[in-house]
Protein backbone atom coordinates (compact mmCIF):
# COMPACT_ATOMS: atom_id res chain seq x y z
CA UNK A 1 0.00 0.00 0.00
CA UNK A 2 2.96 2.62 0.79
CA UNK A 3 4.33 1.74 -2.59
CA UNK A 4 1.55 2.45 -4.29
CA UNK A 5 0.94 5.73 -2.75
CA UNK A 6 4.43 6.77 -3.38
CA UNK A 7 4.17 5.97 -6.66
CA UNK A 8 0.89 8.03 -7.25
CA UNK A 9 1.87 10.90 -4.94
CA UNK A 10 3.92 13.05 -7.41
CA UNK A 11 4.36 13.86 -10.73
CA UNK A 12 8.11 12.51 -11.16
CA UNK A 13 8.22 13.75 -14.16
CA UNK A 14 7.93 17.19 -13.44
CA UNK A 15 10.16 16.83 -10.34
CA UNK A 16 12.86 15.57 -12.58
CA UNK A 17 12.95 11.40 -11.61
CA UNK A 18 11.26 8.70 -13.11
CA UNK A 19 10.49 5.37 -10.82
CA UNK A 20 13.38 3.07 -12.47
CA UNK A 21 11.64 -0.05 -10.15
CA UNK A 22 10.32 -1.49 -6.42
CA UNK A 23 11.13 -3.81 -4.09
CA UNK A 24 8.88 -5.57 -1.20
CA UNK A 25 12.18 -6.57 0.91
CA UNK A 26 15.51 -5.23 1.90
CA UNK A 27 17.03 -8.10 0.03
CA UNK A 28 15.50 -7.49 -3.60
CA UNK A 29 16.30 -3.87 -2.89
CA UNK A 30 20.08 -4.34 -2.99
CA UNK A 31 19.45 -7.28 -5.85
CA UNK A 32 17.50 -4.71 -7.83
CA UNK A 33 20.37 -1.51 -7.09
CA UNK A 34 22.81 -3.35 -8.16
CA UNK A 35 21.23 -3.94 -11.53
CA UNK A 36 19.24 -0.50 -12.02
CA UNK A 37 21.90 2.10 -10.60
CA UNK A 38 19.55 4.24 -9.11
CA UNK A 39 20.48 8.06 -8.45
CA UNK A 40 17.89 8.09 -5.58
CA UNK A 41 16.74 5.43 -3.08
CA UNK A 42 13.58 5.94 -1.24
CA UNK A 43 13.62 3.24 1.60
CA UNK A 44 11.93 1.97 4.57
CA UNK A 45 13.49 1.40 8.01
CA UNK A 46 11.76 -1.36 8.62
CA UNK A 47 11.60 -4.04 5.78
CA UNK A 48 11.54 -7.75 5.94
CA UNK A 49 15.26 -9.87 5.05
CA UNK A 50 17.09 -6.79 5.31
CA UNK A 51 16.42 -3.71 6.94
CA UNK A 52 16.38 -0.68 5.83
CA UNK A 53 19.28 0.85 7.97
CA UNK A 54 21.41 -2.75 6.66
CA UNK A 55 20.05 -2.14 3.14
CA UNK A 56 21.43 1.80 3.49
CA UNK A 57 25.08 0.67 4.64
CA UNK A 58 25.65 -2.22 1.68
CA UNK A 59 24.45 0.24 -0.67
CA UNK A 60 26.79 2.78 0.62
CA UNK A 61 29.86 0.73 0.32
CA UNK A 62 29.34 0.03 -3.34
CA UNK A 63 27.69 2.60 -4.85
CA UNK A 64 28.72 5.85 -2.79
CA UNK A 65 26.91 8.44 -4.72
CA UNK A 66 23.60 6.78 -4.70
CA UNK A 67 21.33 8.97 -1.96
CA UNK A 68 19.02 7.83 0.58
CA UNK A 69 15.75 8.76 1.73
CA UNK A 70 14.63 6.89 4.60
CA UNK A 71 11.19 6.47 5.73
CA UNK A 72 10.22 5.92 9.02
CA UNK A 73 7.64 5.84 11.69
CA UNK A 74 7.90 8.01 15.08
CA UNK A 75 8.89 5.33 16.81
CA UNK A 76 11.80 4.19 14.75
CA UNK A 77 13.45 8.10 14.97
CA UNK A 78 16.58 6.15 17.09
CA UNK A 79 16.58 3.75 13.63
CA UNK A 80 16.47 7.63 11.44
CA UNK A 81 19.31 8.82 13.30
CA UNK A 82 21.75 5.48 12.34
CA UNK A 83 20.48 6.14 8.63
CA UNK A 84 21.89 9.69 9.24
CA UNK A 85 25.03 8.35 10.63
CA UNK A 86 25.44 6.45 6.89
CA UNK A 87 24.72 9.44 5.05
CA UNK A 88 21.56 9.03 4.09
CA UNK A 89 20.19 12.58 3.17
CA UNK A 90 16.90 12.55 5.14
CA UNK A 91 14.05 11.04 6.89
CA UNK A 92 10.56 11.26 6.38
CA UNK A 93 8.21 10.31 8.85
CA UNK A 94 5.52 8.16 6.84
CA UNK A 95 2.12 9.26 8.53
CA UNK A 96 3.16 12.84 8.34
CA UNK A 97 4.41 12.56 4.33
CA UNK A 98 2.80 14.31 1.91
CA UNK A 99 3.43 15.94 -1.70
CA UNK A 100 5.36 18.51 -0.92
CA UNK A 101 7.19 16.80 2.30
CA UNK A 102 8.34 14.52 -0.40
CA UNK A 103 9.11 17.19 -3.08
CA UNK A 104 11.27 18.72 -0.90
CA UNK A 105 13.23 15.78 0.28
CA UNK A 106 13.67 14.81 -3.67
CA UNK A 107 14.87 18.12 -4.12
CA UNK A 108 17.71 17.73 -1.58
CA UNK A 109 18.61 14.57 -2.31
CA UNK A 110 19.31 15.52 -6.16
CA UNK A 111 21.50 18.61 -4.61
CA UNK A 112 23.16 15.70 -2.76
CA UNK A 113 23.68 13.58 -5.80
CA UNK A 114 25.08 16.50 -7.46
CA UNK A 115 27.68 17.11 -4.58
CA UNK A 116 28.40 13.56 -3.88
CA UNK A 117 29.08 12.99 -7.92
CA UNK A 118 31.57 15.80 -8.29
CA UNK A 119 33.21 14.33 -5.19
CA UNK A 120 33.59 11.38 -7.10
CA UNK A 121 34.80 12.38 -10.13
CA UNK A 122 37.34 14.21 -8.82
CA UNK A 123 39.01 11.39 -6.77
CA UNK A 124 38.58 9.49 -9.96
CA UNK A 125 40.50 12.18 -11.31
CA UNK A 126 43.12 12.75 -8.38
CA UNK A 127 43.59 8.45 -8.71
CA UNK A 128 43.97 8.63 -12.68
CA UNK A 129 46.88 11.17 -12.74
CA UNK A 130 48.90 9.11 -9.91
CA UNK A 131 48.25 6.29 -11.51
CA UNK A 132 49.60 8.14 -15.13
CA UNK A 133 52.53 9.73 -13.01
CA UNK A 134 53.42 5.92 -11.60
CA UNK A 135 53.73 5.08 -14.72
CA UNK A 136 55.39 7.20 -16.57
CA UNK A 137 58.11 7.44 -13.78
CA UNK A 138 58.78 3.66 -14.02
CA UNK A 139 59.15 4.13 -17.88
CA UNK A 140 61.61 6.77 -17.22
CA UNK A 141 63.35 5.51 -14.78
CA UNK A 142 63.01 1.90 -15.13
CA UNK A 143 62.79 0.86 -18.78
CA UNK A 144 65.71 0.69 -21.52
CA UNK A 145 65.89 3.38 -24.00
CA UNK A 146 64.37 6.79 -24.23
CA UNK A 147 62.02 8.16 -26.99
CA UNK A 148 61.54 12.13 -27.92
CA UNK A 149 57.53 11.27 -27.16
CA UNK A 150 58.63 9.88 -23.75
CA UNK A 151 60.38 12.96 -22.99
CA UNK A 152 57.01 15.17 -24.30
CA UNK A 153 54.62 12.95 -22.04
CA UNK A 154 56.63 13.74 -19.24
CA UNK A 155 56.91 17.69 -19.81
CA UNK A 156 53.44 18.15 -20.70
CA UNK A 157 51.71 15.20 -18.16
CA UNK A 158 53.69 15.83 -15.18
CA UNK A 159 53.69 18.88 -13.85
CA UNK A 160 55.31 18.55 -10.47
CA UNK A 161 58.61 16.31 -11.89
CA UNK A 162 61.64 18.70 -11.18
CA UNK A 163 63.86 17.05 -13.97
CA UNK A 164 66.40 20.32 -13.80
CA UNK A 165 68.18 18.58 -10.41
CA UNK A 166 66.94 15.31 -9.17
CA UNK A 167 68.34 11.82 -7.45
CA UNK A 168 66.47 8.01 -7.05
CA UNK A 169 66.49 6.03 -3.91
CA UNK A 170 66.09 2.82 -4.04
CA UNK A 171 64.60 0.18 -1.18
CA UNK A 172 64.53 -3.07 -0.19
CA UNK A 173 62.49 -4.32 1.97
CA UNK A 174 63.63 -7.58 3.98
CA UNK A 175 60.68 -9.89 4.97
CA UNK A 176 61.09 -13.04 7.07
CA UNK A 177 60.93 -16.12 4.80
CA UNK A 178 57.87 -17.89 6.24
CA UNK A 179 55.59 -14.38 6.57
CA UNK A 180 52.26 -14.97 4.28
CA UNK A 181 51.64 -13.15 1.19
CA UNK A 182 48.85 -11.62 2.85
CA UNK A 183 50.72 -10.34 5.89
CA UNK A 184 53.31 -9.18 3.59
CA UNK A 185 50.67 -6.87 1.49
CA UNK A 186 49.84 -5.24 4.73
CA UNK A 187 53.07 -4.93 6.06
CA UNK A 188 54.28 -3.08 2.84
CA UNK A 189 51.74 -1.03 3.30
CA UNK A 190 52.52 0.40 6.64
CA UNK A 191 55.89 0.35 5.67
CA UNK A 192 54.99 2.42 2.50
CA UNK A 193 53.07 4.90 4.63
CA UNK A 194 55.82 5.02 7.08
CA UNK A 195 58.64 6.13 4.10
CA UNK A 196 56.08 8.94 2.78
CA UNK A 197 56.09 10.17 6.38
CA UNK A 198 59.77 10.59 6.59
CA UNK A 199 60.38 11.10 3.71
CA UNK A 200 58.32 14.47 3.46
CA UNK A 201 60.54 15.25 6.38
CA UNK A 202 63.41 15.31 4.47
CA UNK A 203 62.73 15.95 0.75
CA UNK A 204 60.47 18.97 -0.50
CA UNK A 205 59.46 17.51 -3.44
CA UNK A 206 59.25 13.80 -3.75
CA UNK A 207 57.47 10.98 -6.07
CA UNK A 208 56.99 7.06 -4.34
CA UNK A 209 56.46 4.14 -6.66
CA UNK A 210 56.49 0.45 -5.97
CA UNK A 211 58.55 -0.22 -9.40
CA UNK A 212 57.22 -3.83 -10.11
CA UNK A 213 54.55 -4.62 -7.75
CA UNK A 214 55.59 -6.94 -6.06
CA UNK A 215 55.55 -5.26 -2.83
CA UNK A 216 59.08 -6.00 -1.55
CA UNK A 217 60.56 -2.28 -3.10
CA UNK A 218 59.78 1.17 -2.93
CA UNK A 219 61.08 3.66 -5.60
CA UNK A 220 61.70 7.38 -4.78
CA UNK A 221 62.07 9.66 -6.80
CA UNK A 222 63.42 13.17 -5.79
CA UNK A 223 63.67 16.23 -7.45
CA UNK A 224 63.97 20.33 -7.07
CA UNK A 225 67.46 18.75 -4.88
CA UNK A 226 68.88 22.23 -4.13
CA UNK A 227 71.63 20.71 -1.60
CA UNK A 228 75.58 21.38 -2.63
CA UNK A 229 77.21 17.62 -2.81
CA UNK A 230 78.41 17.66 0.62
CA UNK A 231 75.25 18.69 1.73
CA UNK A 232 73.02 16.17 0.24
CA UNK A 233 75.29 12.85 0.79
CA UNK A 234 74.77 14.00 4.54
CA UNK A 235 71.20 14.36 3.93
CA UNK A 236 71.01 10.84 2.22
CA UNK A 237 72.81 9.24 5.31
CA UNK A 238 70.52 11.14 8.07
CA UNK A 239 67.27 10.17 5.63
CA UNK A 240 68.77 6.37 5.94
CA UNK A 241 69.69 6.84 9.79
CA UNK A 242 65.83 7.84 10.03
CA UNK A 243 63.87 5.53 7.85
CA UNK A 244 66.04 2.75 9.16
CA UNK A 245 65.40 3.26 13.23
CA UNK A 246 61.61 4.30 12.86
CA UNK A 247 61.01 0.75 10.88
CA UNK A 248 62.63 -1.03 13.23
CA UNK A 249 60.43 0.33 15.97
CA UNK A 250 57.07 0.39 14.22
CA UNK A 251 57.29 -2.26 11.70
CA UNK A 252 60.31 -4.47 12.47
CA UNK A 253 61.02 -4.40 9.28
CA UNK A 254 64.86 -4.19 7.91
CA UNK A 255 66.05 -1.50 5.16
CA UNK A 256 68.58 -1.59 2.74
CA UNK A 257 68.93 1.30 0.25
CA UNK A 258 71.00 2.17 -2.68
CA UNK A 259 70.69 6.15 -3.86
CA UNK A 260 72.06 7.95 -6.95
CA UNK A 261 74.05 11.11 -7.01
CA UNK A 262 71.58 14.06 -7.54
CA UNK A 263 71.54 14.90 -11.63
CA UNK A 264 70.63 18.06 -13.98
CA UNK A 265 68.19 18.10 -16.69
CA UNK A 266 66.34 15.43 -18.47
CA UNK A 267 69.14 14.72 -20.72
CA UNK A 268 71.25 12.82 -17.89
CA UNK A 269 68.27 10.32 -17.29
CA UNK A 270 70.14 7.74 -18.64
CA UNK A 271 73.28 8.34 -16.63
CA UNK A 272 71.30 8.22 -13.54
CA UNK A 273 69.55 5.32 -14.95
CA UNK A 274 72.82 3.45 -14.95
CA UNK A 275 74.11 4.80 -11.67
CA UNK A 276 70.64 3.32 -10.37
CA UNK A 277 71.55 -0.49 -12.11
CA UNK A 278 75.17 -0.29 -11.04
CA UNK A 279 73.68 0.15 -7.48
CA UNK A 280 71.93 -3.00 -7.74
CA UNK A 281 74.53 -4.88 -8.72
CA UNK A 282 76.79 -3.89 -6.25
CA UNK A 283 74.56 -4.06 -3.46
CA UNK A 284 73.71 -7.86 -4.88
CA UNK A 285 76.85 -8.50 -4.68
CA UNK A 286 78.18 -7.47 -1.78
CA UNK A 287 74.57 -6.66 0.85
CA UNK A 288 75.47 -3.06 2.30
CA UNK A 289 72.71 -2.12 4.22
CA UNK A 290 73.32 1.81 2.54
CA UNK A 291 74.38 1.89 -0.76
CA UNK A 292 75.42 4.89 -2.58
CA UNK A 293 76.76 6.07 -5.90
CA UNK A 294 80.23 8.45 -4.16
CA UNK A 295 81.06 5.95 -1.95
CA UNK A 296 81.09 2.23 -3.83
CA UNK A 297 83.96 1.97 -6.35
CA UNK A 298 83.09 0.17 -9.82
CA UNK A 299 83.50 -3.47 -10.19
CA UNK A 300 84.68 -5.74 -12.87
CA UNK A 301 81.74 -8.36 -13.40
CA UNK A 302 82.34 -11.96 -14.54
CA UNK A 303 80.15 -13.85 -16.74
CA UNK A 304 78.69 -17.23 -14.71
CA UNK A 305 80.38 -19.35 -17.51
CA UNK A 306 77.46 -22.09 -17.46
CA UNK A 307 76.34 -22.35 -20.66
CA UNK A 308 74.97 -25.51 -21.73
CA UNK A 309 73.77 -26.11 -17.81
CA UNK A 310 70.25 -26.42 -18.53
CA UNK A 311 70.43 -28.94 -21.28
CA UNK A 312 72.99 -31.45 -19.13
CA UNK A 313 70.38 -30.66 -16.11
CA UNK A 314 67.59 -31.71 -18.31
CA UNK A 315 69.24 -35.01 -19.83
CA UNK A 316 69.89 -35.55 -16.11
CA UNK A 317 65.92 -35.69 -15.03
CA UNK A 318 65.07 -37.93 -17.85
CA UNK A 319 68.16 -40.41 -16.90
CA UNK A 320 66.71 -40.03 -13.07
CA UNK A 321 70.54 -39.79 -11.71
CA UNK A 322 69.82 -37.85 -8.38
CA UNK A 323 73.59 -37.98 -8.32
CA UNK A 324 74.50 -36.09 -11.84
CA UNK A 325 71.73 -33.68 -10.70
CA UNK A 326 73.92 -32.60 -6.92
CA UNK A 327 76.90 -32.39 -8.96
CA UNK A 328 75.66 -29.95 -11.58
CA UNK A 329 73.73 -27.72 -8.78
CA UNK A 330 76.58 -27.68 -6.66
CA UNK A 331 78.39 -26.44 -9.63
CA UNK A 332 76.33 -23.51 -10.72
CA UNK A 333 75.94 -22.44 -6.69
CA UNK A 334 79.62 -22.90 -6.75
CA UNK A 335 79.66 -20.06 -9.55
CA UNK A 336 77.07 -18.05 -7.85
CA UNK A 337 79.10 -17.90 -5.44
CA UNK A 338 82.79 -17.48 -5.98
CA UNK A 339 82.25 -15.32 -9.09
CA UNK A 340 81.25 -11.60 -9.02
CA UNK A 341 78.21 -11.59 -11.26
CA UNK A 342 75.73 -9.17 -12.48
CA UNK A 343 72.52 -9.74 -10.86
CA UNK A 344 70.66 -10.29 -14.02
CA UNK A 345 72.68 -13.18 -14.91
CA UNK A 346 71.44 -15.19 -11.88
CA UNK A 347 68.19 -14.42 -11.91
CA UNK A 348 68.51 -15.53 -16.20
CA UNK A 349 69.75 -18.47 -14.36
CA UNK A 350 67.13 -19.75 -12.09
CA UNK A 351 64.54 -18.90 -14.35
CA UNK A 352 65.82 -21.45 -16.53
CA UNK A 353 66.43 -24.48 -14.71
CA UNK A 354 63.08 -24.14 -12.94
CA UNK A 355 61.15 -23.01 -16.62
CA UNK A 356 63.23 -26.14 -17.81
CA UNK A 357 62.85 -28.94 -14.56
CA UNK A 358 59.32 -28.02 -14.32
CA UNK A 359 58.59 -28.46 -17.67
CA UNK A 360 60.21 -31.74 -17.80
CA UNK A 361 58.63 -33.05 -14.68
CA UNK A 362 55.06 -31.46 -16.05
CA UNK A 363 55.61 -33.90 -19.03
CA UNK A 364 56.90 -37.08 -16.95
CA UNK A 365 54.20 -37.31 -14.52
CA UNK A 366 51.32 -35.72 -12.73
CA UNK A 367 53.09 -32.61 -10.81
CA UNK A 368 50.39 -33.29 -7.66
CA UNK A 369 51.96 -36.46 -7.34
CA UNK A 370 55.71 -35.02 -7.22
CA UNK A 371 55.92 -31.92 -5.40
CA UNK A 372 52.86 -29.04 -5.93
CA UNK A 373 56.04 -26.33 -6.54
CA UNK A 374 56.65 -27.61 -9.72
CA UNK A 375 53.08 -26.65 -11.34
CA UNK A 376 53.00 -23.21 -10.02
CA UNK A 377 55.76 -21.39 -12.45
CA UNK A 378 53.76 -17.85 -12.17
CA UNK A 379 54.32 -18.17 -8.31
CA UNK A 380 57.96 -19.71 -8.28
CA UNK A 381 59.02 -17.47 -11.30
CA UNK A 382 57.70 -14.20 -9.57
CA UNK A 383 59.52 -15.36 -6.43
CA UNK A 384 62.81 -15.54 -8.50
CA UNK A 385 62.67 -11.58 -9.28
CA UNK A 386 61.87 -11.20 -5.72
CA UNK A 387 65.78 -12.47 -5.15
CA UNK A 388 67.90 -9.30 -4.81
CA UNK A 389 71.10 -10.48 -3.01
CA UNK A 390 73.62 -13.10 -4.08
CA UNK A 391 73.05 -14.76 -0.54
CA UNK A 392 69.13 -15.38 -1.72
CA UNK A 393 69.98 -16.71 -4.78
CA UNK A 394 72.47 -19.64 -3.45
CA UNK A 395 69.80 -20.38 -0.84
CA UNK A 396 67.06 -20.55 -3.63
CA UNK A 397 69.44 -22.86 -5.52
CA UNK A 398 69.87 -24.98 -2.37
CA UNK A 399 65.70 -25.45 -2.26
CA UNK A 400 65.47 -25.84 -6.20
CA UNK A 401 67.96 -28.54 -5.82
CA UNK A 402 66.57 -30.74 -3.12
CA UNK A 403 63.01 -30.72 -4.77
CA UNK A 404 64.39 -31.77 -7.68
CA UNK A 405 66.47 -34.62 -6.34
CA UNK A 406 63.08 -36.09 -4.56
CA UNK A 407 61.25 -35.65 -7.79
CA UNK A 408 63.85 -37.62 -9.28
CA UNK A 409 64.16 -40.30 -6.72
CA UNK A 410 60.01 -40.46 -6.65
CA UNK A 411 60.16 -40.97 -10.59
CA UNK A 412 62.62 -43.59 -10.10
CA UNK A 413 60.53 -45.32 -7.69
CA UNK A 414 57.10 -44.92 -8.87
CA UNK A 415 58.98 -46.25 -12.82
CA UNK A 416 57.64 -49.73 -12.26
CA UNK A 417 54.74 -49.10 -10.20
CA UNK A 418 53.01 -47.08 -13.25
CA UNK A 419 54.57 -49.67 -15.83
CA UNK A 420 52.39 -52.50 -13.64
CA UNK A 421 49.68 -50.28 -13.81
CA UNK A 422 49.63 -49.51 -17.33
CA UNK A 423 49.94 -53.64 -18.15
CA UNK A 424 46.85 -53.80 -16.19
CA UNK A 425 45.38 -51.20 -17.90
CA UNK A 426 46.09 -53.37 -21.46
CA UNK A 427 44.35 -56.50 -19.98
CA UNK A 428 41.27 -54.51 -19.19
CA UNK A 429 40.82 -52.40 -22.50
CA UNK A 430 42.19 -55.66 -24.65
CA UNK A 431 39.02 -55.22 -26.31
CA UNK A 432 39.44 -51.92 -27.40
CA UNK A 433 41.73 -49.47 -29.45
CA UNK A 434 44.77 -48.80 -27.20
CA UNK A 435 46.61 -46.25 -28.09
CA UNK A 436 49.44 -44.76 -26.14
CA UNK A 437 48.05 -41.41 -25.46
CA UNK A 438 45.17 -42.82 -24.11
CA UNK A 439 47.06 -45.09 -21.52
CA UNK A 440 49.70 -41.88 -20.91
CA UNK A 441 46.24 -40.37 -20.02
CA UNK A 442 45.44 -42.75 -17.94
CA UNK A 443 48.54 -43.00 -15.38
CA UNK A 444 49.19 -38.44 -15.85
CA UNK A 445 52.41 -39.00 -17.62
CA UNK A 446 53.67 -38.07 -21.46
CA UNK A 447 53.47 -40.71 -24.29
CA UNK A 448 57.26 -39.90 -25.09
CA UNK A 449 58.61 -40.73 -21.49
CA UNK A 450 55.58 -43.81 -20.87
CA UNK A 451 57.27 -45.10 -24.55
CA UNK A 452 60.76 -44.39 -23.54
CA UNK A 453 60.24 -46.19 -19.72
CA UNK A 454 57.80 -49.32 -21.36
CA UNK A 455 60.79 -50.20 -24.18
CA UNK A 456 63.73 -50.08 -20.98
CA UNK A 457 61.53 -51.91 -18.44
CA UNK A 458 59.61 -54.33 -20.87
CA UNK A 459 62.15 -55.19 -23.20
CA UNK A 460 59.82 -54.69 -26.05
CA UNK A 461 57.84 -50.96 -27.61
CA UNK A 462 54.49 -50.33 -26.22
CA UNK A 463 52.65 -51.00 -29.62
CA UNK A 464 54.52 -54.47 -29.82
CA UNK A 465 53.09 -55.49 -26.71
CA UNK A 466 49.97 -54.34 -27.11
CA UNK A 467 49.84 -56.09 -30.47
CA UNK A 468 50.87 -59.34 -28.60
CA UNK A 469 48.64 -59.30 -26.17
CA UNK A 470 46.21 -58.77 -28.47
CA UNK A 471 47.11 -61.84 -30.66
CA UNK A 472 46.86 -63.95 -27.57
CA UNK A 473 43.82 -62.93 -27.22
CA UNK A 474 42.94 -63.91 -30.59
CA UNK A 475 43.96 -67.05 -30.11
CA UNK A 476 42.11 -68.00 -27.67
CA UNK A 477 39.02 -66.93 -29.25
CA UNK A 478 39.62 -68.83 -32.56
CA UNK A 479 40.37 -71.81 -30.55
CA UNK A 480 36.80 -71.45 -28.99
CA UNK A 481 35.49 -71.63 -32.61
CA UNK A 482 32.53 -69.17 -31.63
CA UNK A 483 33.56 -66.15 -34.28
CA UNK A 484 34.56 -65.39 -37.72
CA UNK A 485 38.12 -64.16 -38.56
CA UNK A 486 36.24 -60.56 -39.04
CA UNK A 487 34.77 -60.68 -36.02
CA UNK A 488 37.78 -60.87 -34.14
CA UNK A 489 39.39 -58.55 -35.58
CA UNK A 490 36.46 -56.09 -35.24
CA UNK A 491 36.19 -56.97 -31.52
CA UNK A 492 39.74 -56.33 -31.20
CA UNK A 493 39.87 -52.73 -32.15
CA UNK A 494 41.27 -53.43 -35.90
CA UNK A 495 39.85 -51.36 -38.42
CA UNK A 496 39.94 -54.16 -41.04
CA UNK A 497 40.70 -58.04 -41.03
CA UNK A 498 43.84 -58.06 -43.60
CA UNK A 499 45.50 -55.22 -40.66
CA UNK A 500 45.00 -57.60 -38.18
CA UNK A 501 45.87 -60.78 -40.02
CA UNK A 502 49.19 -59.11 -40.69
CA UNK A 503 50.00 -58.18 -36.96
CA UNK A 504 48.69 -61.97 -36.38
CA UNK A 505 51.13 -63.26 -39.05
CA UNK A 506 54.06 -61.44 -37.81
CA UNK A 507 53.61 -62.35 -33.74
CA UNK A 508 52.19 -65.58 -34.20
CA UNK A 509 53.85 -66.93 -37.11
CA UNK A 510 50.92 -68.30 -39.33
CA UNK A 511 47.69 -66.27 -40.66
CA UNK A 512 44.72 -66.48 -38.50
CA UNK A 513 42.97 -69.08 -40.59
CA UNK A 514 45.95 -71.33 -40.55
CA UNK A 515 45.82 -70.85 -37.13
CA UNK A 516 42.34 -72.07 -37.50
CA UNK A 517 42.44 -74.91 -39.18
CA UNK A 518 45.69 -76.12 -37.40
CA UNK A 519 43.60 -75.65 -33.90
CA UNK A 520 40.79 -77.94 -35.10
CA UNK A 521 42.50 -80.45 -36.39
CA UNK A 522 44.33 -81.24 -33.61
CA UNK A 523 43.58 -84.42 -32.07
Amino acid sequence: LILSGIKFMLNWEKNNCQIVDTARNGQEALEKIRTEKPDIVLCDINMPVMSGIELLSAASEEFPATVFIMLTNLQEFDFAKSALQYKAVDYIVKNQMDASILEASLERAMKEWDVRNLLLKTDHIEIQEKTINDLLLKELLLRPGFSPTLKDMADNLVQDFNLSSYAILYMILEYDKNLEESAKNELYKWEYDLVETMTRKHFSKFHLIDPDNRKDSILLFVSSVTETSRDYHSLIQQFFHKITSSSAKITQLPISMMATDFFCNIETLQECRTSLSSLINYYYNTEQKLTTAWEHSPICYQPLGLTGITTQLLNTVREKSSSRCDSLFQKAISRIQNIVHERNAAIWLCNELYSTISEELTQSLATIQINPYFSQPDIVLDQIERLHTRSQVIHWLHQLKNRTISAIDQLAADKNDFIETVIRYIEDHIEEHISLSDAADYVGISPAYLSSCFSKICGQSFIDYVNARKMDYACRMIRENKYLIYEISYRLGFNNAYYFTKIFKRHIGMTPMEYHNMSINKP
